[in-house]
């Protein structure tokens, strides 16, 4: 899973907001409890005429709740959160392992407090100045039950949770943690790779287009010399979203199957989570599937099991093959570029999966749907990339384009199309199934087409 936690861990005085101080890129990301404290504290004044910064239940409940709140809001649309909190102890962790659990991210502890000695811990925290020096007990008390939480975490963990909390890792894992390696095709021992366009639930569709050369979709999806890529957007609005889970549910754990992560799996996510402030098309997915048999947990693990971006090369000396769901601006891999690969998922889901647009648009926060293609085409040529996404559909077929592979075609509309985008050896090329739906397709205001009537 792509969704990343990380709960610093230690005690007071150990230094986890000295290295968040030194990692100002992670420092953006951070929520903290003691942070919103300080804005829901008021100062007072005794008689002796001493200042106080005081907080009473109320004020500190209320500061929990904020960040809380505002913590399960950023894990709907897939941000890497960071907790500055001492987490040394289950119930410190517990409320953000439950909702890392319901929107499938990963929880890794980063044990800041490590080999210090507990001397060391108390020599720092008296140090800090004013509320933020904790008494010596605390200290000493956080310091023994970090220890102790360390040790035994296999056991403290609850069952149901075993698998969402990553385990303890040093701060000098973080980078790699956060890094998407390139994966070369030749030396994992792929022969082909397929990339798949926004299949909406169109089973059937997507039963035909992997049926092919005598085997079955099934098949076909098993066949380990075969990479399948796809573009996000799995569910919502296709006549068979069954078909689409039979064939992907228990798959998505396969090493030959990546599925990046579109706007329609964080919807249904939502629907899961939060039925009544979804999108009509995602609970009606949902209930489908519950209606079949799958349970709200294997729902949630085939839609987060996913990644917001897939690189990878055919061969050696290729140039590197993006893969998103909406299409960004490869300036952004230039510039988080590394040994191993690019690191970039400190950045929100949200970013592939709106993708790159005009300035107004993209600050809006919103996607662009026509007129980027020429831009956005011409730039991951310069900079030597080739991109497929889905998301949006191009004005063109994606075989006229220099170095992007738009694959979206409105399958889940009457007269549109689920493509796909293959290569073998040197050659790359298009494949498509025509829709079987009776749905024309939505109006957008300003799109250049009348608006279309229901049939």
């Amino acid at each position: 899973m792509a969704r990343k936690l990380f709960l610093l861990t230690g005690a007071p005085g150990s230094g986890k907001s000295t290295w968040l101080h030194q990692h100002p890129e992670y420092q953006a990301l951070t929520e903290s409890w003691d942070t919103e404290r300080e804005k829901y504290g008021t100062y007072l004044i005794d008689n002796t005429g001493a200042v106080h910064f005081t907080l009473n239940r109320a004020d500190e409940k209320h500061a929990i709740e904020t960040v809380n709140k505002r913590v399960e809001y950023k894990m709907l649309r897939g941000d890497t959160i960071f907790i500055d909190n001492i987490n040394t102890r289950w119930r410190n962790m517990k409320p953000f392992v439950q909702l890392a659990h319901t929107y499938g991210y990963t929880v890794y502890l980063i044990d800041i407090q490590g080999e210090q000695t507990l001397e060391g811990v108390k020599t720092q925290n008296n140090q800090r100045t004013g509320y933020k020096r904790v008494p010596e007990k605390k200290v000493e008390s956080h310091y023994r039950n970090h220890l102790a939480t360390k040790r035994n975490i296999t056991n403290i963990i609850p069952n149901e949770y075993r698998n969402t909390v990553y385990g303890y890792i040093t701060p000098e894992e973080v980078d790699s943690i956060l890094t998407v390696p390139v994966v070369n095709l030749q030396e994992h021992g792929y022969e082909r790779v397929m990339i798949i366009g926004d299949v909406q639930g169109m089973g059937a569709e997507l039963e035909t287009l992997l049926t092919r050369d005598g085997k079955t979709a099934a098949e076909t999806l098993d066949d380990p010399t075969t990479l399948f890529v796809f573009a996000g957007d799995l569910f919502d609005r296709g006549t068979n979203p069954t078909r689409v889970y039979d064939l992907l549910g228990e798959r998505v754990h396969n090493p030959n199957i990546v599925v990046v992560e579109g706007n329609h799996e964080v919807a249904v996510l939502k629907a899961l989570a939060k039925p009544q402030d979804a999108a009509a098309d995602s609970k009606e997915t949902v209930e489908t599937l519950l209606a079949y048999g799958a349970t709200p947990n294997k729902i949630r693990d085939l839609i987060t099991h996913t990644t917001p971006v897939f690189l990878f090369t055919t061969h050696e000396g290729d140039k590197v093959r993006v893969v998103t769901h909406a299409g960004i601006h490869p300036a952004l891999l230039v510039n988080e570029e590394t040994t191993d690969g690019y690191r970039v998922l400190h950045y929100s889901n949200k970013l592939f999966y709106t993708g790159s647009g005009e300035p107004s648009v993209t600050k809006s926060g919103y996607t662009q749907y026509q007129g980027y293609e020429s831009t956005l085409d011409d730039v991951t040529e310069s900079l030597g990339f080739v991109h497929y996404f889905g998301h949006r559909e191009p004005a063109h077929h994606p075989s006229v384009y220099k170095a992007i592979r738009p694959l979206e075609a409105s399958v889940e509309f009457t007269g549109g199309v689920l493509r796909a985008a293959y290569l073998r050896g040197g050659s790359e090329g298009f494949i498509q199934v025509l829709s079987s739906s009776r749905v024309l397709r939505r109006w957008r205001p300003g799109d250049g087409t009348p608006k279309p009537r229901k049939q």
